[in-house]
């Protein structure tokens, strides 16, 4: 149904898609990953709030490959502040690097490392320059530079996420 919308990923033979339970899942044997990206309902919807917890992002920040990042979304609507400091000091306990960025109206990505890459800004523009086919997409959504990715960057955010590491349940 998303064929057109995707550039056809799901002819890609290096796509896997796996149906279950993704707290069982990730807990599997297998490679490490180089991108995990985590979008769970809301936390509101029964069981999901399990996908938010150090149990899960520990599962996750053990299936990354060095280098590697989570990309976790997280919906502003609807949450009550203390619930949204609860996520993203759970997450902080388990990744030391967590920034921001704004997605769609009331929705953040929030990109979590294992460690602080100093020069993932040059990477990003080298990965960014390689992937036509990805700037093409992003295009559609009036993305149409590393730059303007980069505008999106929520600059207040890492340290409330040292604030809610240490005032956040």
């Amino acid at each position: 149904l998303f064929g057109a919308h995707t550039r056809a990923v799901h002819t890609d033979p290096r796509l896997r898609v796996h149906i279950g339970d993704a707290r069982f899942y990730v807990r599997s044997a297998g490679e490490p990953w180089d991108v995990i990206a985590s979008e769970p309902s809301n936390l509101w919807v029964g069981g999901s709030d399990l996908l938010f917890t150090v149990e899960f992002f520990r599962a996750l920040e053990a299936r990354l490959a060095p280098g590697g990042i989570l990309m976790q979304w997280m919906h502003l609507y609807e949450v009550d502040a203390p619930s949204f400091c609860q996520v993203i000091a759970t997450l902080r306990t388990v990744f030391p690097s967590v920034a921001a960025y704004r997605g769609t109206q009331g929705d953040w990505l929030l990109v979590a490392r294992r460690e602080e890459t100093l020069a993932y800004e040059d990477r990003s523009r080298a990965r960014w320059d390689a992937h036509p086919d990805v700037q093409g997409s992003l295009a559609e959504l009036d993305i149409k530079s590393l730059d303007d990715v980069w505008k999106r960057r929520v600059r207040s955010f890492p340290p409330y996420a040292e604030r809610a590491l240490l005032s956040c349940p």
